[in-house]
């Protein structure tokens, strides 16, 4: 092998897995970084809400009832002045919607996350008393999924033959579980281990590539692996692209130590039967298969019973505002906040009849607004020129001051994000399955009991030749 592709791989196998690790997708708990959200029944009166957050030592919190301008503005300025009189705001009466569920069946309180256990106590009292609410932030990482690949992983390592050339794939599964702790995920890694299984018993025979790439059954596994990685997530199926070159590229670097490690050998054994004449899983099926179609079987059931409860509870259906890669029309961005802080600021010098007095959506970036003032130097008054110019500067220089409001701002929770984030709906429910993820569980399912039992049968076959 070329030395320039021994860095290449070397460079794809490590970047692989950096990729998968820093874009992981790991289904959260809670819907935003550092806050997490009480949601309670909206026809409950505000007073009774206040009084149980109080007695649980929720002392910070956002509200809607609680939120002001959201600029730091001296009370007699004309800025001030003007935006009072003005009949309707879009940006403000926009941001009431942070403050309500999609339906507008629930209001939402938005605390730290180290107010997480106050929450919690402070939702339980409320339950005692008839009021429905919950929190965002109840969920926890799944350990369960990643720890079921990681098991089945060493017991196929204790089966196989080549167990330098499993462990390498058995790694990289391990990972992705670990970054991608989904069912369907997980039920295509048990396919894939099986896989490396087989390959680890095949390493280095005589047509082993062409075997795979005429087996029907392989080629009957790819694609529902396929499939079930995207009925996850869009983002686990390009990870997935890296899962497979990383893994690659570690195979083919091991491929080259063992080869180094040969050459230097005065006598070098050689398989006799080619890969065609091999059993993939000779008489250890039978304790491998069973195994993987129990596991499989137990996803498609925890699926099943979980996504059904999710759909038969009422508080799962509820969608909240929250970091979203899909930005919703009810909810203001960032950039509306940055044009009506513009125009805030510059209402007092433009005229009442322009368009920029009550339309924000209209400003658009280079627009400037210029006005004269007088300003005294020594014995004499100079005419200047102020400019108010809506640019990226104008809308950092906004953003930056979002950390001077009020602590309870939602701006400031907002700003928590991240300046790129867009916001919208987002389930409280983050484990419910689609459709088609389940129906790639019961396809995967049936599929390793096939192979399960076509091992029984061709092991009876072959018992009866004898």
């Amino acid at each position: 092998m070329k030395t320039s592709l021994k860095i290449i791989y070397t460079i794809a196998s490590i970047l692989s897995l950096l990729v998968i690790f820093t874009f992981r997708s790991v289904p959260q708990g809670r819907l935003w970084k550092k806050y997490s959200v009480l949601y309670v029944s909206a026809s409950t009166p505000e007073d009774i809400i206040t009084k149980a957050l109080d007695e649980n030592g929720v002392e910070d919190y956002a509200s809607y009832f609680n939120q002001k301008i959201p600029l730091n503005l001296k009370e007699n300025s004309p800025e001030l002045s003007l935006l009072r009189l003005s009949s309707k705001d879009s940006y403000l009466s926009k941001r009431r919607a942070f403050f309500f569920d999609k339906s507008q069946d629930y209001k939402l309180y938005y605390a730290p996350h180290n107010y997480k256990s106050q929450l919690e106590k402070t939702a339980a009292s409320l339950n005692q008393q008839k009021i429905n609410c919950g929190i965002d932030s109840n969920a926890s990482y799944p350990f369960l999924i990643p720890l079921f690949v990681l098991i089945f992983s060493a017991i196929l390592l204790y089966f196989s033959k080549n167990k330098i050339v499993y462990a390498v794939g058995a790694f990289y599964s391990v990972v992705f579980a670990l970054c991608n702790p989904f069912y369907p995920v997980a039920a295509s890694l048990i396919l894939i281990l099986l896989f490396f299984l087989a390959m680890s018993n095949l390493w280095k025979r005589e047509g082993v590539f062409e075997l795979v790439r005429q087996s029907r059954i392989f080629i009957l596994l790819t694609v529902i692996v396929l499939l079930n990685i995207i009925s996850s997530s869009i983002i686990t199926a390009v990870l997935f692209i890296f899962f497979v070159g990383g893994t690659f590229s570690s195979l083919c670097i091991y491929s080259e130590i063992e080869r180094i490690r040969l050459s230097k050998l005065q006598f070098q054994s050689v398989f006799i039967l080619p890969a065609k004449k091999i059993d993939y899983f000779s008489y250890k099926s039978f304790l491998i298969l069973p195994i993987s179609v129990l596991i499989v079987f137990i996803f498609l059931m925890i699926s099943v019973i979980t996504t059904r409860t999710s759909a038969g509870s009422k508080l799962s259906k509820i969608t909240l505002p929250g970091k979203s890669g899909i930005q919703s029309s009810e909810l203001p961005q960032f950039d509306q906040y940055y044009k009506w802080d513009w125009k805030v600021q510059t209402a007092p010098y433009v005229s009442l009849n322009s368009n920029e007095q009550t339309d924000s959506s209209a400003i658009k970036l280079s627009q400037k607004v210029e006005f004269p003032y007088f300003e005294a130097e020594g014995e004499k008054i100079h005419a200047k020129t102020r400019s108010f110019i809506f640019n990226e500067a104008f809308c950092t220089d906004s953003f930056n001051q979002i950390d001077n409001l009020n602590g309870n701002s939602v701006e400031r929770i907002l700003k928590s994000e991240g300046k790129d984030s867009n916001f919208g709906y987002v389930s409280v429910n983050s484990y419910s399955m689609n459709t088609l993820s389940i129906i790639m569980l019961l396809i995967c399912f049936f599929i390793l009991l096939f192979i399960y039992i076509s091992s029984i049968i061709k092991k009876s076959g072959r018992g009866n030749r004898k």
